[in-house]
Formats: C-alpha cells, structure tokens, sequence
C-alpha cells in the first residue's frame, strides 16, 4: 500500500464509522419523538372523551333531579316547575341546554279530556300537534327554555315520530336514558342546528322504576327530556384547546358529512396523510358517537421539542471534522501528535453530549421518557430475577398553568427547574427521577421493602413542593398530585405499571389534589 493511500483510507474508515454514531443517534430520537406524540394523543383524546361523558351524565342527572321533581305530583303547576328550572341555575355548567320539559303519555282514548284539562290548566290554546290518530301520544306538557316563546312547545307530540317514539319507548323499557337527533321542526323551526339532540328520561307510575321491561313499558307515564346542542357544549369544553390538535365528534361508526356533530376550526391541522390520529368510541344514551383527535405528524408541540434535527446536524459536522483531523494527523505527524489529545477530548465530550441529549430532559437534564424507561425495564427485570417490589410515583403539578399564564414561561421553566431539584433531594441515590413531559414527573423506587416507603418517599415530595418559591423577589407555590403503583401487585411490565400510576394521578386530580392515590388492584 503506497504511503499517500493509507490516509485516506483510514480517513474515510473513521467517517464512516462516526456517521453510523450519528445516524443510530438521530434513528432513536426519531422514534422516542414519535412514541412521545402518540402518546401525548392518546392522553388527549382520554382527556376529551372523559370531558364529555361527565357532562352528559351530569346532564343526565339534571333531567333525573326533573323527573323527581314531578314524581311529587307537580306535571300540571307550570310556576312551581319554572321555578324549579330556574333553580338549577343552567349556566356555564350546562352549557348547550335549549330546553328542559316534560312530556306525558296519553292513550288514544284519554285524548280529549287531557286536551280539556290542559286547557283548564290556563293553556286555552291548547292542542296535540302534528294532528292524527295515533294509539298514543306523549305532547309536551312542560317546558322551559329560557327564551319566553315555550307557549309554541306545549301540545308538540314527538312520539308521532317513528324514529324517536323508538327512541322513548327504548328510554322507557330500560329504564335509563335514551338520545336521539332533534327533528322538532315546528317549536325549533327558527333554531334547529344539525348538532341538536334530544336525551329523554321516563317518569313511572309512583315514582319507582318497576322490575322488568314489560312492567317498566306499562307504568311509564310520560318522559323527563332535554334539548341539547353538541355544538355549544363542545365550544365551552375546549375554549382553551391547544390549537395543534384537531378534533371531530360524528354521531355514527362511520364519519360522515351528515354524521358531523362538532369539528374544531380554526387549526393548522387538517386531516392529511402526516397527520397522527387516535378514535374513541362513546356509548351516549343508547347512541354510539366517534370521537377523533389529530395532530400533525411533524409538529413538535404536542410533544415536546424534536431534537433529532439538531444530533444529525451536529452528528454530521463533527463527524466531517473528525475525518478532516483524521487526515491531518496521518499527512502531517509533527502538527497531528499535538493536536490528537485536543480533538480527542472534543470528540468525547461531543458523544458524551449527543447521549446525553438523546437521553435527557434539555431543561431540567432529568433521565427522559427514553432512559426512564431503559430504567424502568432493568428494575422489572432485576425485580423478577431476586423477587422483590418497586414502586413508580406519577406526579403532575397542580396550578402550573397560572404561573406560566401570569409570569410567563421563563419563570414557568425555573420553577420545573427547581422542582426537579426539590424531586431529587426527596429520594435515595438509587432512585431515580424523570420528566416525561409538560410539567409530569416520574419516580422509580427500584427497591422497596413494603408500601410504607413509597408512601414515606410520595408524602416527602408533597411537602418538599409544598414550600414557597421566590425567584427575584416573586413567590409562587405549587403543588402535585401523584399515583403510586407497585410491581408485581400493579402490573407485569412497564406499560402497565405506567398505566395503573397514571389512572392513580387522575384520581388524586379528581378528588383533591396535592395528595398521594395508591393505583387500584
């Protein structure tokens, strides 16, 4: 081999060898990138279809509380069950609500005297609509809607409809509620919105849900109902939505223009093929509705910066000055025994750098999802192998939003720094802690002799964050609400010990916040 081959042979060997260094490093960020988004929408839509089954079943209840209400023997006093509507305070809660009434089944043969007591009643107007002979009819009886025109709704008889007598008479047999899409064309004709639904409720005979189907459809004597519009309801779930997620919520298994009962507007996203998307199905009333949450392949707010762009471009050059040396150090001996102790060093606190971005949170340099899981793993493994516990404490702050809202997001990143400082302080070196996200911590106890230490350890970090923080003269306070789940009792690997933590957190955000819920099982 001639002397002027040699260098450059072995240049391009070190090239190649430092731009596979570089391009496993960008191939694994990539991934951990797109394990973080769909994770992140999986949260969302989670998060969105929770939301909106609580607030149908607090409509539920409200229409419940109007079914009790006239169980007492108030179908007929109109004051009283104004009154009564008014008293429910239907505000922001229970956003969306047209109309609520009341709707009394009438056999064909009582037709003419309910007609002559409604009339009695102060309704002297007063007729069933739309006109027909039918074996039955359930006409409105009652009904508020807030915008003094219900004299239009008393008489309307939605069981002359095949599609919602179906509806009722389902309500009815089962007991429960029962929704279907708002048709009243003649009360709704100024109002009438394709996101209109109608839930109902049977009222029995005596007030007591009877045994079986059949007695349930003989004692029923008319329907507790609702007006709902989706639209508005879904508007005051998510006025402050993040605006990198698309949602969309249609009434049928298969999304359709006709289906569509609500769609966000206004987004970057839209629904292309680098797009991520997670569905969920909601059992409403009877009904089945679809709800869809998308976001964009390559957007980096819904789950964290991607850095994969910044480790093959920094990869690249240092991989480019590495061969450059390399050649150097073989066609000039003299200048390259003085400058290869330099350019080692570099290169390993270039590597040193790369690992530790690829495996480290950049703000808080907390072990991220990656290498918390890398860690997680191992602790399993060596848990299975001397059959002892750990445990994983999930924590997310409370009120962390206001502070970023209120001081913005640099005094929002020092108050994650020092509660990642606070979170280390709390543990065993052997322990370790990580940031997954946001303002979400994690914390592995590799080893624990009962629950008493991951409570002592969870109890500790409470009252560590507890402690007011001043940054220049402003003082902010934070909180946590944290899961606790254990191996084995919890889960059999990471994914699931993840879960049963995270379902553990949300408990604690929904019974009070700053606390410690052990995860059920």
């Amino acid at each position: 081999m001639s002397l002027p081959l040699r260098p450059l042979l072995i240049s391009g060997l070190v090239f190649a060898v430092s731009m596979a260094i570089t391009l496993t490093l960008w191939t694994h960020e990539q991934q951990n990138f797109k394990r973080s988004q769909k994770a992140n929408l999986d949260f969302n839509l989670r998060e969105a279809a929770s939301r909106i089954e609580q607030h149908m079943a607090s409509y539920e209840q409200m229409v419940r509380g109007v079914n009790g209400f006239l169980a007492g023997g108030n179908v007929l006093d109109r004051s009283r069950f104004r009154a009564y509507v008014n008293s429910l305070s239907l505000g922001p809660n229970f956003s969306g609500v047209e109309a609520v009434g009341f709707s009394k089944l009438v056999p064909s043969q009582e037709m003419k005297s309910h007609v002559l007591i409604q009339r009695a009643s102060g309704l002297t107007r007063y007729a069933i609509y739309p006109e027909g002979s039918r074996d039955a009819y359930a006409p409105v009886v009652q009904v508020e809607s807030g915008n003094n025109n219900e004299s239009r709704f008393y008489g309307y008889d939605p069981f002359a409809n095949a599609q919602r007598q179906q509806t009722m008479l389902r309500a009815a047999e089962s007991g429960s509620s029962s929704i279907s899409r708002l048709a009243w064309s003649q009360p709704f004709e100024n109002r009438l919105n394709k996101s209109d639904y109608v839930l109902f409720l049977p009222l029995y005979r005596g007030g007591e849900t009877p045994d079986t189907p059949q007695a349930r459809r003989l004692a029923v004597v008319g329907w507790a109902f609702a007006v709902l519009r989706i639209s508005d309801l879904m508007a005051s779930l998510y006025g402050e939505r993040r605006t990198e997620l698309h949602l969309s919520l249609h009434d049928n298994v298969t999304p359709s223009a006709e289906s569509l009962l609500f769609e966000s507007t206004g987004d970057h996203v839209r629904p292309t093929g680098n797009t991520l998307a997670a569905t969920e199905y909601l059992d409403i009333g009877g009904a089945t509705w679809v709800l869809t949450v998308r976001a964009q392949a390559s957007g980096s707010e819904m789950a964290g910066f991607d850095q994969s762009s910044d480790i093959l471009t920094a990869g690249t050059l240092l991989t480019i000055l590495l061969a450059i040396v390399c050649w150097q150090m073989l066609t000039a001996k003299n200048y390259a025994v003085a400058l290869a102790h330099t350019m080692t060093g570099e290169l390993r606190k270039s590597e040193e750098l790369a690992r530790h971005m690829a495996q480290h949170d950049p703000l808080t340099c907390l072990p991220n999802r990656a290498l918390f899981s890398d860690r997680i793993a191992r602790a399993i493994s060596l848990a299975k192998r001397d059959k002892t516990r750990l445990a994983l404490l999930y924590l997310d702050l409370d009120n962390f939003k206001p502070i970023n809202d209120t001081y913005g997001h640099a005094m929002g990143d020092r108050v994650l720094g020092l509660v990642a400082s606070r979170l280390i302080a709390a543990v065993r070196e052997s322990d370790t802690v990580g940031r997954i996200g946001g303002d979400e911590f994690v914390v592995l106890l590799p080893v624990i002799a009962s629950n008493d230490n991951a409570q002592t350890v969870g109890l500790k970090i409470l009252e560590s964050l507890r402690e007011p923080m001043v940054f220049d003269g402003t003082t902010v306070s934070v909180s946590a609400s944290i899961g606790v789940a254990t191996f084995p009792e919890h889960g059999a690997d990471e994914v699931e010990l993840f879960k049963a933590a995270d379902a553990a957190m949300y408990a604690a955000k929904a019974s009070r916040r700053d606390c410690l819920v052990w995860a059920e099982g």
